[in-house]
């Protein structure tokens, strides 16, 4: 029966005796030598703090049944304290004769779990090595010596002492390899007055101890400023099948204790085990793996991590070690001390999903243009929990823009973007393809004289649940202009020393080239005559018969060759011309200038003028004797 579990609060370590109830009234309408007792009262929890001078706040503990017990026959009667503690039971028969009655309270689980936590396994271990005696806070209950609360909430077993097996217990209970420790009811309560002496129409009030909360009630001196400490997931390292995912803090400061909640995916996963770092190496700590969640509680006595480092590594087995494929991990909750940061959730690739295949040069293009292929995630499937919609291609923004960069790979941080500035690109859809492909735009091309320009690139699959999503490893690739410029136009020889031609319209031009051969097309014979950025050369004495041009762009690319005959071949450069001429302007059209060139058979007086199309003059540009 649920009233066998019930102790007699006037028999708790010592035995109380039992004083008799002499009842000598009569209530009228009740019967001859029958009593009706109206009784009530409340149950206190036990909240010492350090601030109060070894004072108690009265905080109510609700659903604690309190018994009215006849002792001859048992109980007679009963109700539960409300939410604030209070109880009340009314219209009680007398006990019957040479017969006593008290009242009794009792609790049963489960255990209040928010307020047990790692950090009172700290408080025990640092009793257990003399550096805590939990003296603080006592009362005297009715008929016992003073009672120390907090050394009876850090008893877990009840055996009458404290060791770290207590501490243990503590951690074992946070993540949930137990759910009741061995002492047999979550409250240890006391009798505040005698609970069986003068009780009709009167009030007994019990004080509560919670076992296992030792810090009584979070009162303890300040914890962590949670709102700068937080938990964040580093850069996994796989071994086979294996995959050990490192938890670190971040602003780490004064931290004693650490509690930490992971969720993963049981269909790709499963947990291999969880282990300390050289950081916590001292700690003891407790682990549960209950339906891919995780939960992992540190302690130690002494040491505080001021530092931010890994703490603890989570090591998963993946259920088919030969796909590259990705999932998700995530930081639930986490707890320094006895506070818990804001809410929030940590997304990461977990498992070596391939992700980029190739970056390779688009062709026959005037380059910034790379063509990136990748693998699908194993999430890319309507079937798993959470479904990737799409994927987004970030680039890196690099301040050096030059090129001879070394390509990059694997670099991925447990904190969001990998390592760097990224900026985002463009998005594909997920359509449940193995592979993907999509054309980006490089920061730079790669070229002859300068040499290769790389460009860092990863893919985010974006899911249907967000913020969640996947980021997979960081690749490079590079870019070149592989498309010639168009060949000069309007290649003629001015004069029997200069070539001259028109733009060839090309963004990306850098020069212009000049050959010279005796054959009327480019046969790997020619000779270099020279380059140049304007539009005609100076050809005196080379005396070829056929003269080349080419244009070369930024990207080292030249183009097929405009070739022109030298009409002046055999002419002397001091010639004479047989008649006056007026040559047409190089270039033309044109910019900023133009060359127009004339010829002179004797001297004689020149005037040049330049007119607009609507026939205004707009410029003389020759008034004198020639030459």
């Amino acid at each position: 029966m649920r009233a066998s579990r019930f102790v007699l609060l006037c028999y708790l370590a010592t035995l109380i005796l039992l004083a008799a109830v002499t009842v000598s009234d009569t209530r009228s309408g009740h019967g001859e030598g029958t009593i009706l007792c109206d009784l009530g009262g409340r149950v206190f929890y036990w909240q010492c703090c350090s601030d109060t001078g070894g004072t108690y706040y009265p905080v109510g503990v609700g659903d604690i049944e309190v018994q009215y017990i006849d002792t001859c026959i048992g109980p007679i009667g009963s109700a539960y304290t409300d939410e604030y503690g209070y109880y009340s039971l009314n219209g009680l028969p007398d006990p019957t004769d040479s017969c006593m009655y008290c009242l009794a309270a009792d609790s049963y689980g489960p255990w209040p779990d928010s307020l047990v936590t790692p950090y009172d396994a700290r408080l025990i271990l640092r009793n257990v090595i003399g550096l805590d005696t939990f003296d603080e806070c006592s009362f005297t209950p009715y008929g016992l010596p003073t009672v120390y609360p907090r050394r009876i909430a850090a008893d877990l077993n009840c055996s009458g002492m404290i060791t770290a097996y207590d501490a243990s217990l503590i951690l074992q209970y946070v993540v949930g390899n137990i759910s009741w420790f061995p002492c047999p009811s979550p409250y240890q309560i006391y009798a505040l007055t005698d609970p069986c002496v003068n009780q009709c129409d009167g009030d007994v009030d019990f004080m509560a101890v919670l076992t296992g909360d030792v810090t009584m009630y979070e009162c303890y001196p300040e914890t962590v400023s949670t709102d700068t400490v937080f938990a964040a997931f580093m850069a996994p390292s796989y071994n086979g099948s294996q995959v050990d995912v490192p938890i670190r803090l971040v602003n780490a400061h004064d931290v004693e204790t650490m509690f930490f909640e992971l969720n993963y995916e049981t269909g790709a996963l499963s947990l291999y085990d969880v282990s300390t770092t050289d950081l916590t190496s001292g700690y003891i700590y407790a682990h549960n793996d209950v339906s891919g969640t995780v939960r992992i509680a540190l302690v130690d006595a002494v040491t505080t991590i001021e530092e931010d480092s890994a703490v603890v590594v989570v090591a998963f087995n993946k259920y088919y070690p030969e796909e590259e494929i990705c999932g998700r991990i995530m930081l639930e909750r986490a707890m320094f001390n006895e506070g818990v940061p804001p809410a929030g959730v940590i997304d990461y690739c977990t498992r070596s999903w391939s992700g980029i295949t190739s970056i390779t040069d688009v062709g026959n293009d005037q380059g910034r243009q790379v063509r990136i292929r990748w693998n699908r995630t194993w999430h890319d499937n309507p079937a798993t929990d959470t479904t990737v919609t799409a994927y987004s291609i970030l680039r890196r923004v690099d301040a050096n823009l030059s090129a001879g960069r070394s390509p990059e790979r694997g670099l991925l941080s447990g904190l969001g973007y990998p390592p760097g500035e990224w900026e985002y690109v463009t998005s594909v859809p997920a359509w449940g393809e193995d592979t993907y492909t999509t054309t980006c735009e490089t920061l730079c091309d790669s070229t002859a004289s300068e040499g290769i320009c790389w460009s860092v690139f990863f893919v985010r699959a974006e899911t249907d649940v967000p913020p969640a999503h996947f980021d997979c490893e960081p690749d490079s690739g590079y870019s070149i202009d592989n498309l010639a410029p168009s060949p000069p136009p309007g290649l003629i020889m001015t004069s029997p020393v200069e070539v001259a031609w028109d733009e060839c319209g090309d963004e990306d031009l850098d020069y212009y080239s000049v050959y010279g051969s005796h054959e009327p097309g480019m046969s790997g014979d020619e000779t270099l005559i020279g380059h140049t950025a304007g539009l005609l050369m100076d050809v005196s004495g080379t005396g070829y018969g056929y003269y080349h041009v080419t244009a070369t762009d930024f990207a080292g690319n030249e183009s097929q060759a405009s070739s022109v005959e030298n009409i002046y071949a055999g002419t002397p450069a001091d010639a004479v011309p047989a008649e006056f001429a007026l040559l047409e302007n190089r270039p033309n059209p044109f910019g900023t200038s133009t060359a127009i060139r004339f010829d002179l058979p004797e001297a004689a007086p020149v005037r040049l003028t330049v007119f607009s199309p609507d026939g205004r003059l707009v410029r003389v540009l020759i008034d004198s004797q020639w030459p």
